[in-house]
């Protein structure tokens, strides 16, 4: 049956008014980009029949949906393909690439099984469904056997396309969320192979790499024998993950990780900026300002902090402060903090509760969604989607900089506390004596202790082999363990610290979290910065 521009038109109006807001269009443009060869094959399809007008006119539809879909308007190719598989539901192109851009994880699946359905030889058909299906959560009731298929389908895929870096990546993803290392390891490596500025494999190939099966001479396997280290988790990898995290952040934080490190980086700079900052500040003891319980956001509203940026600070400040302790407290400026990887305000309550109005605080993140959760929380004067490192450069200088529970992401730490410190060193260099006389700076971080002996990370092979987090390159610093987070050695922190003018006030041994029932150990620490130390 023949289509005229003005049926599909209608026909479009009528699937624009469905129900596609179940998904962001961001989050399915990150899964299209992820997809965007799951229409590449070049065969014709039989079925995408009917007249040459009407083969025609199908081709159009799908060539501008697959358009759309490349340039990440997931919204406009959904609604062209489903204009598409209406007008020819045996289209099954159409139904893969429909697949691509549905806003949920089902009706992708439900897509991509019409298409293998229609086309069971092609392998778009296949890469379709097995990339739905890598969509499912995997919490979900009965979805370890669907993850399962999909790594058999991912294989499949990959096969058929061994010169396809994206399959390659795909079915290393997969393979170790089903903890198929061997199977993982070699995909991560071709994927490599393939495209060496993969960093995302290069990545997930050095935190499930064991540095005991990779010095095995018995062990020719080609995968076996790339070396890779990495110094931080990518800044797209930590991104995503976040994103999608966010709306459960919290739940998975408290009830079932059992984190306690937001409180005990909170309670560990409040000894710091007490000992350090309360005979220092020109207008006074900041030590009383711990102990007002004001609204958390009530000195947010000071004019000396300068802009805000994003947050909500609210319009007037709290009246708890008038009376007699009013003329006090109005001398009173609070110390310039700043949260690095502030998450959903977490640890912004922290150290809210813990410092009061002593310091007034900022919050940077890399995940867009969990500083949207952050800036609802209040907290912070401002919230900001960028990277710590950025920021730490870009920045007006601050008293007091805090990490929890961030630092896991990188190996290296020396980019870290090299940033800090020159933020730090701005302080010597601006006009700000009339907000601190102080040069001195503090920073409070929370990190996972390197230890040798602690198993609580590894992952089997499913056949009895273990494989603990890969160490070689980095051994006595730093280990990435196989569930994407690094590890520090004291000893190595305390000397990158010192490298870079940042002298220990504390150190404190602490389980910080909880893993699989297991109490994950670390160190809560506390730096001090002072121009003293700049060698600058």
């Amino acid at each position: 049956k023949k289509h005229t521009s003005g049926q599909t038109t209608a026909l479009m109006a009528a699937h624009a008014a469905g129900g596609v807001d179940e998904a962001s269009a961001e989050d399915r443009t990150v899964t299209a980009a992820n997809n965007n060869n799951t229409t590449d094959d070049d065969e014709d399809d039989p079925d995408e029949g009917g007249d040459a007008g009407g083969r025609a006119h199908q081709q159009r539809l799908f060539t501008e949906a697959l358009a759309a879909q490349r340039d990440g308007r997931v919204d406009h190719a959904l609604r062209l393909t489903q204009v598409l598989t209406r007008l020819n539901p045996s289209h099954a192109r159409g139904w893969a690439l429909r697949s691509s851009v549905e806003p949920t994880a089902h009706a992708a699946v439900s897509a991509a099984e019409k298409a293998v359905a229609l086309r069971p030889e092609t392998r778009t058909a296949h890469r379709a469904l097995a990339s739905a299906l890598t969509r499912l959560d995997f919490d979900e009731q009965g979805q370890s056997s669907k993850k399962r298929t999909s790594c058999e389908l991912l294989q499949r895929a990959a096969r058929h396309a061994p010169d396809d870096a994206r399959a390659q990546f795909r079915l290393g993803r997969a393979a170790r969320q089903l903890k198929q290392l061997d199977v993982a390891r070699a995909a991560f490596a071709a994927t490599l192979r393939l495209d060496p500025s993969h960093e995302r494999a290069a990545f997930w190939l050095a935190a499930i790499s064991s540095s005991s099966a990779a010095d095995d001479e018995e062990d020719p396997s080609a995968a076996r024998s790339v070396v890779v280290v990495v110094t931080r988790a990518p800044r797209d990898h930590v991104r995503a993950l976040y994103d999608d995290y966010a709306s459960r952040y919290d739940d998975h934080l408290v009830e079932t990780l059992k984190s306690t490190a937001p409180q005990l980086l909170a309670a560990a700079l409040k000894g710091a900026v007490v000992a350090q900052f309360s005979t220092q500040c020109n207008n006074g003891d900041v030590a009383p300002a711990l102990h007002r319980r004001r609204s958390p956001t009530s000195f947010f509203s000071s004019s000396t902090f300068g802009g805000g940026g994003g947050s909500s600070s609210p319009a007037t400040a709290t009246t708890a402060a008038k009376g007699s302790s009013s003329s006090s407290s109005s001398k009173k400026t609070p110390l310039r903090g700043l949260d690095l990887g502030s998450g959903t305000g977490l640890s912004g309550l922290a150290l809210t509760k813990a410092l009061g109005d002593a310091v007034r605080w900022r919050g940077v993140d890399l995940s867009t969604n969990m500083c949207a959760k952050a800036r609802e929380r209040g907290c912070y004067e401002s919230v900001r989607a960028m990277d710590l490192v950025e920021a730490l450069e870009s920045d007006p200088p601050y008293d007091c900089l805090a990490s929890c529970d961030v630092l896991c992401y990188f190996g290296d730490l020396d980019p870290v506390f090299e940033a800090a410190a020159r933020n730090a060193s701005k302080k010597k260099h601006a006009a700000i004596a009339a907000s601190s006389s102080s040069s001195s700076s503090l920073f409070a971080v929370t990190l996972e202790d390197d230890d040798d002996d602690d198993d609580d990370d590894v992952l089997s092979d499913g056949g009895g082999a273990a494989t603990k987090a890969a160490k070689a390159p980095n051994a006595g610093r730093w280990t990435l363990a196989p569930t994407g987070r690094f590890r520090h050695a004291p000893q190595y922190v305390l000397a990158a610290a010192r490298a870079r003018g940042w002298a220990c006030r504390s150190n404190l041994e602490a389980v910080l979290r909880r893993q699989s029932g297991q109490p994950v150990k670390g160190r809560v620490y506390v730096f001090a910065w002072d121009d003293d130390d700049d060698d600058d």
